[in-house]
């Protein structure tokens, strides 16, 4: 939903995504923590409607801002990550993993075909995450 949801926009925005991302991957395998891709430089989330539970599951309590940061409730969060541990029990054949990665994933031809036809190769999702250091399709605990 979200790659269709990317095909859909202004081409000159699926570049700045694209690049976006790029920057995002080299910067997590090396280490750092990048801001999320889809944000706009006003914080707007590009992707929205189509978001993953991952960022869904993620809301402050009051508008935020430099000044006064997210405020989260902690029994919200807990039944959050709960729900994201029964999810992923529940498709043991899905992708889960950081977005940028998952969608550069899906973006090889080969790995789109596997996911496209439902089927599930794990070791060839271990080979890639070993080449870029990082965890797809790892569970929570």
């Amino acid at each position: 939903m979200i790659r269709e949801h990317i095909a859909m926009m202004p081409r000159a925005r699926q570049k700045n995504i694209q690049k976006a991302m790029t920057q995002d991957i080299k910067k997590r395998e090396a280490g750092i923590v990048f801001p999320c891709p889809f944000l706009q430089k006003n914080k707007a989330c590009m992707i929205y409607d189509v978001r993953p539970f991952a960022c869904r599951r993620i809301y402050s309590l009051h508008v935020c801002s430099k000044e006064n940061p997210s405020q989260l409730n902690r029994h919200v969060m807990e039944l959050a990550e709960n729900t994201l541990r029964q999810l992923q029990q529940l498709d043991d054949t899905g992708y889960a993993g950081h977005i940028s990665f998952i969608l550069f994933m899906l973006d090889t031809p080969r790995f789109l075909d596997t996911y496209l036809a439902g089927d599930f190769k794990p070791e060839e999702i271990m080979d890639f995450g070993k080449t870029h250091r990082i965890a797809i399709n790892q569970k929570m605990k």
